[in-house]
């Protein structure tokens, strides 16, 4: 909603401007508080709280009685995404069922930063001892790229050197990545509701909370599909089946996806838009490739179905790596043209 405030004089030379009682309620802002001022190209000025941590704190209850073992992981999951300090799982019966407390803790071995700190029979309190401005979203977009890229080359080595080992180990590996991709979220539905914590996790523009979530999510489908690459490899080489020719192919179109997943990665965090532009293209080079290599499977002959399956399931799996990770690119040529840059020049018009 737009305000019109009449200037007043302070002093014999400083005009001043009282601030909205909604917005100063709604920033926890308080006398002797203070503001950061800045201004845009268009001589507009923000104000803003200053790097500032807000108090509130939030329990979710949980009623276990009411879902099954699989919602209630999910239930759980989704309490800690969205910032909650204190996770009560509570049933209204004597007890929890017999796989309730097991799934309460594989759940929470799942995600950093909680722990129990009261277990009845029939309640179980988590509390959350993360301090959320140590974790900038950079840096866990950063890591949670390291464990999916590791986990992409592993699964594909798995199925060129014949090494069930390295599948296990990816699969293994899914669990750290999740516990990432679960703190980035959380990181970013925080920062939607305190700009004090946006600022401190490098989230100054609010638009960009929207383009890191797409990124974040994106690299957690890679991870996804690293898992289906190694379940596949796993029952290729338990048929017994290698092809060096197919598995050229597939070696290729691997070192393609990790050159896309480099260039989308750097696009974002250097604002090299010439980077996210070249990734895009790269990707247009990938499906050509997973094209050729289905060509290919036509000629060579395969003695199972099952074997052409898992082949198929690989590469659709490669291809789609490098779909998602062009979203990171999407996400960094958006932002080029969302604000003047050397590349693009944004007019307000009235």
């Amino acid at each position: 909603m737009l305000e019109q405030r009449r200037l007043q004089k302070l002093g014999y030379s400083t005009l001043m401007v009282s601030l909205p009682r909604d917005w100063v309620t709604q920033m926890n802002l308080k006398r002797g508080d203070t503001v950061n001022i800045t201004s845009d190209d268009q001589g507009r000025l923000l104000v803003h709280p200053s790097l500032k941590i807000l108090k509130t704190k939030s329990r979710c209850i949980i009623h276990a009685e009411k879902v099954d073992e699989k919602l209630l992981g999910r239930l759980i999951i989704g309490a800690y995404i969205a910032g909650h300090e204190t996770i009560e799982i509570r049933t209204t019966r004597s007890e929890f069922s017999q796989e309730q407390p097991e799934i309460i803790r594989k759940t929470l071995n799942e995600l950093i930063g909680v722990g129990i700190v009261a277990e009845e029979m029939n309640k179980v309190v988590v509390q959350s001892f993360l301090d959320p401005s140590k974790f900038p979203i950079d840096g866990l977009i950063s890591r949670l790229n390291l464990i999916v890229d590791s986990m992409r080359d592993l699964a594909v080595k798995a199925l060129i050197e014949e090494k069930i080992e390295y599948a296990k180990q990816v699969l293994e590996m899914d669990v750290e990545a999740d516990k990432v991709y679960f703190l980035a979220t959380r990181q970013l539905l925080q920062a939607v509701e305190d700009k004090g914590l946006a600022q401190k996790v490098g989230l100054e523009d609010a638009r960009n909370i929207i383009g890191d979530r797409l990124v974040v999510k994106a690299l957690e489908e890679v991870g996804d599909y690293a898992q289906v690459i190694a379940r596949s490899a796993i029952k290729i080489i338990e048929l017994r089946y290698f092809n060096s020719e197919v598995n050229a192919g597939i070696s290729e179109m691997n070192e393609k996806a990790k050159k896309i997943g480099a260039l989308a990665i750097r696009a974002l965090f250097r604002h090299n838009v010439e980077s996210a532009n070249e990734a895009i293209i790269e990707y247009g080079h990938l499906v050509e490739q997973e094209d050729n290599i289905d060509a290919q499977l036509d000629k060579i002959p395969i003695p199972a179905i099952a074997v052409a399956t898992r082949i198929k399931s690989v590469t659709q799996s490669i291809k789609q790596i490098g779909r998602y990770y062009t979203i990171a690119s999407e996400a960094m040529i958006n932002r080029a043209v969302e604000s003047s840059t050397e590349i693009a020049e944004v007019i307000s018009e009235e």
